[in-house]
């Protein structure tokens, strides 16, 4: 004989609607939903109210920059915005300027930036303190979206003059609050970074001080600066070689409620499943060996003889 299908038999254990084996019954389903639901709230981050991701944002040039170079007495400088340079037309000086975005791995987005700028030097000009602010822009596009202009401010200055400066460093993203996830583009600053009518609104502290008021910008960080200084004298011109890296981020946002729900429901479950197996096995127990009055049932199906 082959054995081609079976299922087990279910033993009943029925009771008065009111009695000590009914309430104990009632009590063990409260304590299978509630004690999950407690512990889990208890943990840390039962209703999650912030997440991140990992992403790397596609970053381009704008083609827009500031840059000064001075001494102790003099400075000089350039900006690509032709009101900023006739409010100080005296003291301008249009170096050449060389970019260009690399992408090391092919994925389609730029993963360094190498920028060369070169000033000619009048005769017994020197150069000991640089500043230069690039600006950029900014798309995550994975889990949030989000289009902003961006910034990468560098700056240096040394005792003694020099020739070159060698600057390599990581933009970094930053946030002051979680970015909410949205179906369409976080644009609100996705304008430009410089404008005004006064000499005031282009001074570069101006710039810097209004532009880290918002809740997202960019940093360059981890700069390693290397000063070539000018040992022999009489130098004609000054370099400024930079390499601005863009690494994968860690993106702070705040989840949706589907999200959410989904995060609490599974440290519930993963909570009751336990808790239900406990409880399930200490009312067997109870019942079984009659720790409270209850009258049994079994399923034994009645069979029909067939009638030739």
């Amino acid at each position: 004989m082959v054995t081609v299908h079976s299922s087990l038999l279910q033993r009943h254990y029925v009771a008065h609607p009111i009695s000590l084996a009914a309430f104990f019954c009632a009590g063990a389903i409260v304590v299978i939903v509630i004690i999950p639901f407690l512990i889990a709230y208890a943990s840390y981050s039962f209703w999650l109210k912030e997440n991140t991701y990992r992403e790397q944002p596609t970053v381009s040039f704008r083609h827009e920059l500031m840059y000064s170079i001075q001494d102790s007495s003099n400075y000089n400088f350039f900006t690509t915005f032709p009101e900023a340079n006739a409010l100080d037309s005296g003291h301008l000086n249009v170096p050449i300027i060389q970019s260009a975005g690399l992408d090391d791995n092919g994925d389609g987005k730029i993963d360094r930036f190498r920028f060369n700028i070169t000033s000619r030097l009048t005769s017994g000009q020197t150069v000991q303190k640089v500043d230069l602010l690039l600006f950029f822009n900014y798309i995550l596009q994975d889990r949030v979206h989000m289009s902003m202009t961006s910034a990468a401010h560098v700056s240096y200055s040394a005792g003694l003059p020099g020739s070159q400066l060698v600057v390599d460093g990581w933009l970094r993203l930053k946030q002051r609050k979680p970015l909410v996830v949205r179906s369409d583009y976080r644009t609100v600053y996705n304008t430009a970074i410089v404008s005004g009518f006064t000499s005031d609104d282009y001074r570069m502290h101006t710039i810097l001080s209004n532009y880290l008021d918002r809740n997202e910008t960019t940093m360059l960080e981890d700069q390693y600066p290397v000063w070539i200084g000018n040992a022999g004298g009489g130098i004609s011109e000054f370099t400024l070689s930079a390499t601005i890296r863009i690494p994968f981020e860690i993106v702070h946002y705040v989840p949706p409620f589907s999200e959410t729900m989904k995060w609490a429901w599974v440290q519930y479950l993963s909570i009751l499943i336990p808790v239900a197996w406990i409880a399930h096995m200490i009312m067997t127990f109870a019942y079984k060996n009659q720790i409270f009055e209850t009258r049994t049932v079994t399923d034994i199906p009645i069979i029909k003889p067939h009638q030739m």
